[in-house]
């Protein structure tokens, strides 16, 4: 990806703010979405808890290969690494984000479950 105005990537930012969006609401028992995205009627509430368990615990490489199937992230983002750099220039660029937006606080937690275990000893 090209490093400068690496964080002016306007339609970039829509589509991640739209996977993003989405897979946050998956991950909280939204059953409606759930049978909307998968396009699949009537789910079971133990298929809903499952959803709800998968989409809770995806760290940021699962979230890129997810959201690039389902929403062409790839097409934005050479790599999950790529992706992240863009994060940190748009919490750079707002910090406030942070505080005051659930979407974001759901990727920070899955840049976090995608640490090595060991990072802190580098």
């Amino acid at each position: 990806m090209n490093a400068t105005n690496f964080c002016d990537r306007g339609a970039f930012s829509i589509v991640l703010r739209t996977a993003l969006s989405t897979c946050k609401q998956l991950s909280e028992d939204n059953g409606e979405l759930l049978e909307a995205f998968l396009d699949v009627p009537n789910l079971k509430p133990k298929d809903i808890k499952e959803a709800k368990r998968i989409y809770s615990k995806l760290d940021i490489d699962d979230f890129y290969e997810w959201a690039s199937q389902h929403f062409g992230l790839d097409d934005y983002y050479d790599d999950a690494e790529d992706l992240v750099e863009h994060i940190k220039c748009i919490f750079r660029r707002d910090e406030h984000l942070l505080e005051n937006d659930a979407d974001y606080n759901f990727m920070t937690a899955m840049i976090a479950r995608s640490q090595p275990i060991n990072a802190h000893l580098a």
